[in-house]
């Protein structure tokens, strides 16, 4: 131990000689399996904007001697050696050899015991699974406007999350390298290596052991992600762009001729007057108020585009309100920094510094009151600069606080989202905001933001490619996320479009976006065959939107993710990219290739369910490959044995209107080899935040099935009454009758060639025991 090393409280504070540089490091340890490396200079910048308060109410025993200092925290032990430097922890070693790497740019290795799968570190259109780079090209976060990228590609997206999860032998750790500047990521079988352009070296360790409690330390450290308005699960429409007043008009009508459910209508920039935000084309759209009344008085929203390049222009009174706080980001000349993007010269604001964000906080409170809006689409913020190196900033730019762009680039995203945000919470206080964003960051989703994974293109390889990529930021904790349905890019044809509309249905943010000069894509373009076959999926998705809403409430509730690889259940431990899981209860195993009707599942040991045909498909004593028989207009979904799921039987043009109209429940029980299953339900208004505490207005069911008899039980208080219409158990033997709080009723319905028990109970759903008599 060196002279000028001490503890404070839980925190070891040392010194390393890197580089013939001194750099002030400090090994800190907080509730939960957590801690944190940190070091860095006097001129450093440490990225806190990002983390949460820690609990750092932790007993830790140490031992000292002069070889090496040894740390017991929450039962891990941590030695620190010196010469030379190194953190060994269980399984693993951080090795700090190279932590400044000549100039500002910093490394760290973390070299394992044993071989490991390494996961996360979005954005990239690669396999979920890091590949291993070592003699090939890095995996590389630095936020860029991509056009048409390519798939099986380490190049970077749009966003970048420095979070790598490690699993070996059913093991996981999590590594969140809190680093905005440009990184990259070298991955071997037992080693990961970061490198990052700028900044600190500021990593937080997860002790796991499993994949949810790594979730759950990721969460204490950025945030947890927030649940979503219920409405937002449900369809989108979108495309760059819908004309005017018109066309908008006729493409809701178009889903209201042909019994389309959809909940959202989102406007592109030509909306705007010449590119900008905050306005509208009056020539186009002369009455926006009454067209986003209109649309709102059907139970839809209407989304507008607010990107963050602000038109140069000093009559434009956004540009106005910026320009007079001298608010822009900089040139390497300290003057304002000037570029091009849609509007043509464009100044773009430093939402770095909080009083930039509210300026825009402000605009968005303003505008949105004027027009009815509540939902905002926050593209082009990477930032986007068409004459600029790599379409982006120079490294050179400065912020107002002093820093070059270099040390900040991959947060403009985190930061514009923060402050549009703000806004739209000032405005309505009760309602929980919706924004998309095509950049992002750690922390991004705990402010409740969705990402979609940005300009795809319509062919086979991005359809399958879109199931590793939302997997990576699931894993990354960026749960309200999707991908363009039906491809960005390119003209798809019927099938493929039918094929998207199945994934999209089961994936968890379900838009269909498309480009300016691609046909028109509405499921309706493809004729009355394919409008046939993707109603069908629509109309699946709003018919399990009480089992999407639960989902999402348990993700914010216990930390785990709405979309899941395989290897989260305890009986399977094979990577497999091309299936995956909602939440843990249902399997989903898309189409992913053209002229296909079936396709190989693997199925771990157990009972699996044909969720579409509400019927036992295969009961397995050891994990197996099976086929799935899946023609145009069906996609492979199974639940699990063991399992109940909530759904509804209620047809609405819209999630707000099921709301409206408080949509009944129904319960869709999957029994294991015993008999026995459980689940649960979430029921609330739908927008409010009663959920965080489950005041009046919110309640969690938990449902039990324990061999005759299903066990309900509520947490919560919901105001009006939620009727529980219908109990399916599948693969059940006929019963004759059914008690509840001492009625008996014989409203069955028994299907013997399906072997499943329809239990009609038509009754409020409370704390209650249904008795099942054979």
């Amino acid at each position: 131990m060196s002279d000028s090393a001490y503890f404070k409280g839980p925190t070891y504070h040392f010194e390393v000689a890197n580089e013939d540089k001194k750099l002030d490091c400090s090994l800190s340890f907080y509730k939960g399996g957590i801690y944190r490396f940190l070091c860095q200079n006097e001129d450093s910048l440490v990225f806190n904007d990002v983390v949460q308060e820690l609990d750092s109410d932790v007993f830790i025993m140490t031992n000292v001697d002069d070889v090496e200092t040894r740390i017991t925290a929450e039962g891990s032990v941590f030695r620190v050696t010196y010469d030379p430097f190194t953190i060994i922890a269980d399984g693993y070693v951080i090795n700090g050899n190279d932590l400044l790497d000549g100039g500002d740019s910093t490394a760290l290795n973390i070299l394992f015991d044993n071989e490991q799968g390494f996961y996360g570190f979005p954005e990239h259109a690669d396999s979920y699974k890091l590949r291993k780079t070592v003699n090939d090209d890095p995996y590389r976060l630095f936020n860029l406007d991509v056009f048409e990228y390519d798939v099986r590609s380490v190049f970077p997206l749009y966003g970048a999350i420095p979070f790598v999860m490690s699993r070996e032998n059913g093991k996981i750790r999590g590594f969140f390298y809190n680093n905005p500047s440009e990184m990259f990521l070298d991955v071997s079988d037992k080693d990961i290596y970061f490198y990052s352009e700028a900044g600190v070296v500021d990593l937080f360790g997860y002790i796991g052991p499993s994949y949810k409690k790594v979730q759950e330390q990721h969460h204490t450290v950025v945030g947890t992600p927030k649940m979503p308005r219920m409405n937002v699960l449900g369809y989108h429409q979108c495309r760059w762009n819908y004309k005017d007043d018109a066309d908008s008009r006729f493409v809701v009508g178009q889903f209201e001729k042909y019994g389309l459910p959809f909940d959202f209508l989102w406007l592109d920039i030509e909306h705007t007057n010449d590119k900008r935000y905050f306005t509208w084309d009056l020539n186009k759209f002369p009455d926006p108020q009454k067209l986003v009344s209109d649309i709102n008085d059907l139970g839809r929203e209407v989304v507008i585009i607010a990107d963050p390049h602000i038109k140069d222009d000093k009559g434009y009174h956004v540009f106005k309100a910026f320009d007079e706080a001298n608010a822009w980001i900089r040139d390497n000349q300290d003057q304002p920094f000037k570029g091009h993007c849609w509007p043509g010269a464009s100044r773009w604001p430093d939402f770095v510094e909080r009083s930039v964000r509210d300026i825009w906080a402000d605009l968005v409170i303003e505008y949105s009151k004027e027009y009815g809006i509540k939902s905002i689409w926050n593209d082009m913020n990477e930032n986007s600069v068409f004459n600029g190196p790599e379409v982006s900033h120079p490294r050179d730019a400065k912020h107002i606080n002093g820093r070059q762009h270099k040390e900040l680039h991959n947060v403009m995203g985190f930061y514009h989202t923060m402050a549009t945000i703000d806004g739209l919470k000032r405005l309505n206080p009760d309602e929980r905001p919706f924004v998309l964003t095509r950049s992002f960051y750690g922390g991004t989703s705990a402010q409740g933001v969705a990402v979609w994974t940005g300009d795809n293109t319509a062919d086979w390889d991005h359809l399958a490619f879109s199931i590793p990529m939302l997997l990576s930021l699931q894993t990354a904790s960026q749960y309200m996320s999707g991908a363009d349905v039906g491809g960005f890019f390119g003209n798809p044809d019927g099938e493929l479009f039918a094929r998207w509309m199945e994934l999209g249905s089961w994936q968890p943010f379900f838009r269909g976006h498309a480009h300016l000069d691609t046909k028109r894509r509405e499921p309706w373009s493809f004729g009355d065959e394919v409008l046939e076959l993707v109603k069908k999926q629509v109309l699946q998705r709003y018919k399990f939107m009480p089992f999407w809403y639960t989902v999402f409430y348990e993700s914010e509730r216990h930390h785990f993710p709405p979309m899941n690889p395989m290897f989260v259940l305890d009986n399977f431990s094979d990577d497999v990219e091309d299936q995956y899981l909602v939440g843990d209860k249902v399997l989903v195993a898309p189409i992913l290739h053209s002229g296909s009707s079936q396709r190989d599942v693997t199925l771990p040991a157990g009972r699996w369910y044909d969720l579409q045909n509400s019927r036992l498909a295969f009961d397995l004593k050891k994990t197996k490959k099976v086929v799935a028989h899946a023609p145009l207009g069906t996609i492979p979904v199974f639940q699990r044995g063991g399992t109940i799921i909530p759904f509804t039987t209620e047809k609405r043009r819209s999630v707000t209107k099921m709301i409206e109209n408080n949509y009944s429940l129904s319960l869709l029980v999957a029994p294991n080899a015993l008999g026995n299953a459980e689940g649960s339900v979430f029921v609330d208004d739908g927008s409010s935040y009663a959920y965080e505490t489950l005041d009046d207005g919110a309640a969690y069911f938990t449902i039990l099935l324990d061999g005759d008899a299903i066990e309900i039980q509520q947490e919560g208080v919901i105001l009006e009454e939620k009727v529980l219409s219908h109990i399916l158990i599948m693969d059940y033997p006929c019963i004759k009758e059914f008690e509840i709080d001492g009625v008996i009723s014989s409203n069955i319905v028994c299907d013997t060639t399906k072997k499943s028990v329809l239990i009609n109970v038509d009754t409020p759903i409370t704390t209650m025991t249904i008795k099942l008599r054979k």
